[in-house]
């Protein structure tokens, strides 16, 4: 778990880069899934359509998280996800 401790070790730089590069590759998944749960939905593979779609609802989940993460700092952050999202905690 990140805490203000690794904060202060001078580390803010390099956490917010990977944040921030976390971010992307959530935001890429997010719009893939999307993609693919269209292609398999108009192809009539309705499963196929429905987990794509599932796959994308906790991609965004996740990727709401870093965005408040980059807003707000690491700490308290992930305790507040856990607590909303239970079972989709890392």
């Amino acid at each position: 778990a990140l805490t203000a401790e690794v904060l202060l070790g001078g580390q803010e730089d390099e956490v917010e880069a990977a944040l921030w590069v976390a971010l992307r590759s959530l935001e890429e998944n997010v719009e893939l899934s999307r993609r693919l749960a269209k292609r398999a939905s108009d192809a009539g593979h309705t499963r196929a359509a429905q987990q794509h779609q599932e796959h994308s609802n906790e991609m965004e989940q996740r990727t709401e998280l870093v965005q408040r993460l980059l807003r707000t700092g690491v700490e308290g952050a992930g305790e507040r996800y856990r607590k909303t999202h239970r079972s989709h905690a890392p």
